[in-house]
């Protein structure tokens, strides 16, 4: 039961209770319970309160200090917390409909099972907040920051999550998220790694990438990666799960450790068969090991060069006319008023090679289809600016559009159905890239062998 006498201080304002807490600062903070609804409390001291089941309904804590405060079952039904500082508070079974919590700091705070429908958290700091079975429908998120937050069973339907940070966020099969809007997406803190590169989400698009994320399994390999022993122990994943629809969807460099991620179908054990590739990979290192054959990769060209080996070896029903291209070098002797002479002369088929290239990118695997859309563009960006043109960077742009090509092929073949089609297309967008290559004047060569 809440202490009378602090509950008659807080009520004649934030100035008079905060020169309280002054005098007072060893005293345990007991308001649980209180009646305190549409009280104006603009940059409170309630750091470490027992607010527990508190009656807040249109209060204004603008500004308020409520740090480690317990505000378990407290009603803030549209209430002001705009700028509050709620880090580490327990605000679990709360309920905050229309609650302005704009810019509020609510880094590890427990919002577990609270009701936050349609409350204003834009440009809020949620970094590692706990919002297990929280209902955020219609919840404005826009510039929020969710790292590492827990979101477990959550309810985000309609949520506005434009601008965000989504670094590390824990999302599950149960998290909700029809019907949820966002335009872009950052992957790290501080505005960094934004998703789409330059342009926004199709309506629709970013929810179409979180379901399929939600069917999704990560490795991290902290030391490198032996490709072909990762190859070949998600083939036996596959013919011991035939109905899951393991395949290959992205492969990630996080500093110097790799992400390969691996989609299975909605319905699939994603626990039996992430235990099973773990000891599958494991048993095979020991055994390559043993024999002297490992190949540890540490860079992602190295990963890249050899799934583009890889991809050529491809068996489909589809005949690869382009065979091993992967290096390419700038022909001629460099003379760059020639260079640039023969992309004017070509710039028109050069041109519509590049929409072709566009359009075709689109059924790529999303980290694929990233890394060619941003080639294509800086490639473009090369060709605009002829009197700054360097033919070594457009080598390396065609050298990405490869990889990215042979990856997609690579991703192809893991995949349980239309993988003929797939990689089909992923030729033809290599046959395109050398045919660019060509109308820039840049010769394609087959890459050396390493030893």
């Amino acid at each position: 039961m809440a202490n009378l006498k602090q509950v008659e201080v807080l009520k004649q304002g934030a100035k008079t209770w905060n020169n309280w807490r002054k005098e007072s600062p060893d005293e345990k903070l007991d308001l649980s319970g209180a009646e305190l609804n549409g009280s104006i409390l603009i940059g409170a001291d309630l750091r470490n309160a027992n607010l527990r089941y508190a009656n807040l309904i249109s209060a204004n804590l603008q500004h308020a200090i409520l740090t480690g405060a317990d505000l378990h079952y407290a009603s803030l039904i549209n209430a002001n917390l705009n700028c509050a500082s709620l880090r580490n508070a327990d605000l679990s079974n709360a309920i905050l409909n229309n609650t302005d919590l704009s810019k509020a700091n609510l880094s590890v705070a427990n919002l577990n099972k609270a009701d936050l429908y349609k409350a204003n958290l834009y440009e809020a700091k949620l970094m590692d907040a706990k919002l297990c079975r929280a209902n955020l429908k219609n919840v404005q998120l826009s510039k929020s920051n969710l790292s590492r937050a827990n979101l477990l069973g959550s309810k985000l339907q309609n949520v506005i999550l434009t601008g965000s940070c989504i670094q590390d966020w824990n999302i599950n099969k149960e998290t909700n998220v029809d019907g949820l809007v966002c335009d872009y997406i950052y992957l790290r803190e501080e505005n960094q790694e934004r998703r789409p590169l330059k342009r926004n989400f199709d309506s629709g698009e970013f929810v179409v990438l979180v379901q399929k994320a939600l069917r999704t399994i990560d490795f991290i390999f902290i030391d490198g990666i032996d490709w072909l022993v990762f190859f070949q122990t998600l083939q036996e994943v596959r013919q011991q799960y035939p109905r899951s629809e393991v395949g290959l969807q992205a492969i990630e460099k996080k500093g110097a450790a790799f992400v390969i991620r691996l989609e299975t179908a909605h319905n699939a054990d994603q626990s039996a068969i992430e235990s099973l590739t773990t000891e599958l990979y494991d048993t095979k290192l020991e055994l390559r090991e043993a024999q002297g054959k490992i190949t540890v990769l540490r860079e992602m060209s190295d990963v890249l060069e050899q799934l583009a080996g890889a991809a050529m070896n491809t068996p489909t029903n589809q005949t690869n006319n382009y065979g091993n291209v992967y290096g390419v070098q700038h022909s001629g002797s460099g003379n760059i008023q020639a260079f640039t002479q023969n992309i004017g002369n070509n710039l028109n088929e050069i041109s519509k090679l590049i929409n072709t290239l566009r359009e075709a990118v689109q059924t790529f695997p999303d980290e694929q289809k990233e890394i060619a859309l941003g080639e294509l563009e800086d490639i473009e960006s090369e060709l605009q600016n002829p009197e700054n043109i360097k033919p070594e960077r457009i080598n390396r742009r065609l050298k990405g559009l490869l990889a990215a090509g042979a990856a997609t092929a690579t991703f192809a073949g893991t995949a349980v159905t239309g993988a003929a089609d797939f990689t089909k297309k992923a030729n033809e967008f290599t046959g395109n890239v050398l045919e660019l290559s060509k109308k820039i004047g840049i010769e394609l060569v087959e890459p050396k062998q390493k030893n």
